[in-house]
């Protein structure tokens, strides 16, 4: 009897030490496998799958006894963790299919689902059929946003010609393209926007007898400036801008007037610039003081333009000093050689 107690006293210590081993590894799996849970209900799969590993590892080291019972229970919750992934990922994909559809985002409204099922294939059973129900309610999203972008894009093509029209003085094709502009107009939203719009394009309407006569002192001016004429230019441009009766047709002036005394400017620029180059001074001047007379006063309004003229002047000027130089010395040297010879 006292060796067999002996015995088992021997047997004792170790005998806890499996028991011990083995209970810590069933509860260090058992941890495993709820943190790899909450890693799949997250949709974060590499940690997910870091968890499930470390639950494999504490399945394998429990003792022989309960080691075939820790790897059955760790594969079965296993295959449960990763179809309850699969769920919520299904789920997450769908909010972000839904998200994309309703901003008329097809491309990644289709992305989206085509993720979302995958996962329903390998997620719960009814998981598949809940996939069917939401995609049809996401295309039935995404075809009135698509709809809707459409209807706003035409809205918005109609009240720019609108617009255009009204610059223009066409009273009857504003109204018109105001009113097919209201019939894309479908929600509370954009009939005020579109409202909102023809009311300020009906302020920009024009007198079209005035703007058209503006349009054609104008062609008269540029025609002018072709010609080299700069009295009559300037003379056209005053005319024009007569006729100018509110601010869009007094922009448009502005706009042409500039262009037009710039392309002036430019002109008697390069005529300078030509008889700078032969050092025939007097013509130069001629078109030099033309350019300062008829163009360049009405484009110095800024600094910057102030100093682009002057700095094109003066170098005209130094060519004209500098070729005057060259052929004053070939005239010298000529002189010499008479007088040598």
């Amino acid at each position: 009897a006292r060796t067999g107690t002996r015995h088992a006293c021997t047997r004792s210590p170790k005998n806890d030490s499996d028991r011990t081993r083995s209970t810590r590894s069933a509860q260090e799996m058992e941890k495993s496998l709820l943190m790899a849970l909450a890693s799949a209900k997250a949709v974060n799969n590499s940690s997910m799958e870091c968890w499930l590993d470390a639950a494999e590892g504490y399945a394998t080291n429990t003792s022989a006894n309960s080691s075939s019972m820790a790897t059955c229970t760790y594969i079965d919750r296993s295959k449960h963790i990763h179809k309850v992934f699969h769920q919520h990922a299904m789920e997450k994909y769908l909010t972000k299919a839904l998200k994309r559809a309703r901003s008329g985002d097809k491309v990644s409204t289709e992305y989206w689902l085509d993720r979302a099922d995958k996962s329903a294939s390998n997620a719960m059973p009814n998981s598949i059929s809940t996939y069917h129900e939401q995609a049809i309610e996401i295309q039935k999203e995404l075809t009135g946003a698509l709809h809707q972008q459409e209807s706003k894009s035409e809205m918005d093509m109609n009240l720019s010609m609108a617009l255009k029209s009204a610059k223009t003085g066409d009273k009857g094709a504003m109204i018109l393209y105001l009113h097919i502009a209201e019939q894309y107009a479908e929600d509370a939203k954009a009939v005020e926007i579109c409202n909102e719009r023809g009311m300020d394009i009906f302020t920009k309407l024009v007198d079209r007898r005035e703007y058209d006569l503006m349009c054609k002192y104008l062609t008269k001016a540029k025609h002018n400036v072709a010609l080299g004429s700069g009295y009559s230019v300037n003379y056209w441009l005053a005319e024009a801008e007569k006729h100018g009766r509110d601010a869009n047709a007094l922009s448009t002036f502005h706009e042409h007037a500039c262009s037009l005394r710039k392309e002036l400017f430019d002109n008697y620029s390069n005529n300078a610039l030509h008889f700078a180059n032969r050092g025939e001074e007097v013509y130069m001047n001629v078109y030099l003081d033309q350019m300062e007379k008829y163009s360049a006063k009405a484009l110095m309004s800024t600094p910057e333009n102030r100093y682009f003229m002057a700095e094109r002047i003066s170098s005209i000027k130094s060519i004209c000093a500098s070729t005057q130089e060259k052929e004053k010395a070939i005239q010298t040297r000529i002189s010499k050689g008479r007088l040598a010879s």
